[in-house]
């Protein structure tokens, strides 16, 4: 029913039409022609080598394409999958783009946010789901005051010294193997950002030590989002979270905002209930998907 063929410059036009369809199956694909149309006519054509559209042999209308990247001898990267509506639920369809752009033992990952489709379709075509990262939002209504212990308070941060105390904490919070410890060029990078909000940065203290980190930032859609927050270990399963975070959406409502957004690993059970029991619900599911030929 579909044949494979190569991005040509005669039908490249098509592919724009294609392209601007990307987000039917999943709003993460990448977006080819933001960087295609800012480089040079030898790029261009480098570029082109790594589509793959699908055709319909009766029709010969195209009905998808597949834009991959190649990290090494072994290992792919898919940077947009799609299939027009009209074929979403067509497995052959996925199925031809995957054998026409991979070899025998390729490797190949793809990050997809959830729909009402694509993970049938992609656990359908032999891929497995690793790595989740759950989206996850709340209305906020009112002020709500949780009384903390007496030797908890809330500090903000400002200069060198809280960026220093921002570095230690973070480290502590989420080490791990598979993490790079912050720095403070990052930090530095990090203000010039347009997301950075300086007013959204906050320390937790007890008594005379610092014990907890958390931040809100500001997105495209200019929702608050709440990131980088956790407590260190040794204080942790006491309920500091709870009126940590609480104090955060109470700053976030006092801006004059009715909305919050945070993320968290769809493996961190502890966090994913202390925030659901505080009224967040998910609203999104992003995953990293992997498949053997």
């Amino acid at each position: 029913m579909f044949t494979c063929k190569k991005l040509k410059s005669t039908n490249i036009n098509i592919f724009r039409g294609l392209n601007s369809e990307r987000t039917t199956f999943n709003y993460l694909n990448e977006d080819f022609f933001y960087l295609y149309d800012k480089i040079n006519p030898i790029d261009k054509l480098m570029m082109m080598k790594k589509v793959i559209l699908l055709q319909h042999r009766e029709s010969l209308d195209y009905v998808g394409y597949i834009w991959t990247y190649k990290l090494n001898k072994y290992n792919h990267k898919i940077r947009a999958l799609n299939i027009i509506k009209e074929y979403k639920y067509e497995i052959e369809a996925y199925s031809g783009l995957l054998n026409c752009a991979f070899k025998e033992n390729s490797s190949v990952n793809y990050v997809c946010s959830k729909n009402s489709y694509n993970f049938y379709i992609l656990s359908s075509l032999g891929f497995e789901r690793y790595n989740g990262t759950l989206e996850m939002k709340k209305h906020i209504n009112s002020l709500v005051y949780l009384e903390g212990p007496r030797e908890l308070e809330v500090c903000s941060l400002y200069g060198e010294e809280g960026d220093n105390l921002r570095c230690q904490i973070q480290n502590s919070v989420f080490e791990s193997n598979n993490r790079i410890p912050l720095t403070m060029d990052d930090i530095i990078f990090e203000k010039k950002q347009k997301y950075y909000y300086e007013n959204g940065c906050f320390l937790l203290k007890s008594m005379d030590e610092y014990i907890g980190y958390g931040q809100v930032i500001f997105e495209e859609d200019n929702i608050p989002c709440i990131v980088n927050f956790g407590i260190i270990p040794k204080y942790r399963g006491k309920g500091y979270s709870r009126y940590f975070l609480n104090y955060i959406l109470n700053s976030v409502y006092e801006a004059n905002y009715s909305m919050a957004r945070i993320r968290v690993s769809s493996e961190n059970k502890i966090a994913l209930n202390l925030y659901s029991s505080m009224g967040f619900y998910v609203e999104d599911e992003i995953y990293k998907w992997q498949f053997i030929k």
